[in-house]
């Protein structure tokens, strides 16, 4: 007669691993999108207060900062030749990547009132900022994908009268 015995027997189990986080998809910064059209940004730059004679035409990134003697001012500006004068806007957002603000910074979007290029911009031949576009304040902490709405009036404008496009300047209030 076989009498049953406790013989342990090895099961191997797998070691937990961690599950790569995924990836998120490249921002999608620097878009205007009215109606069933989508514009990219033909310049973009940012002056510096502490470099007043410095172009940043080349950096990748844009900047805003709003410490005095630090102060950091972005431009962006936009080819909408594609669109057909008269056209009809629905709606114009600017989408941005923000990373580093602090809680309650707020970032002001004005239009710019004359020309400027990406290559030559700098802190001491700035253009001229124009009236507010659209205002928003940072949650702070975490980077994050910013949609802003711009009036429909503004795009409509700088789509039938071209030469009036001289695009965007964003500036953050308050200091860090």
């Amino acid at each position: 007669t076989s009498t049953p015995t406790n013989t342990a027997t090895r099961t191997d189990i797998p070691t937990p691993t961690d599950v790569p986080t995924p990836t998120p998809p490249p921002p999608v910064c620097n878009e205007i999108v009215p109606g069933n059209y989508s514009a990219t940004s033909v310049m973009d730059t940012y002056s510096k207060e502490s470099k007043p004679d410095e172009n940043q035409g080349s950096k990748p990134n844009l900047a805003v900062m709003p410490d005095a003697g630090k102060l950091e001012y972005s431009f962006i500006q936009f080819d909408l030749s594609s669109i057909p004068a008269g056209s009809q806007v629905s709606q114009a957002r600017l989408y941005l990547y923000q990373s580093g603000n602090q809680p309650g910074e707020t970032i002001t979007v004005s239009s710019v009132n004359t020309p400027w290029a990406e290559n030559e911009l700098t802190w001491n031949n700035m253009p001229e900022p124009g009236g507010s576009l659209a205002v928003f304040t940072s949650d702070g902490g975490a980077s994050c994908y910013r949609m802003v709405f711009l009036p429909i009036e503004q795009v409509e404008y700088w789509i039938n009268n071209p030469s009036s496009n001289n695009g965007m300047m964003l500036v953050s209030a308050g200091e860090n």
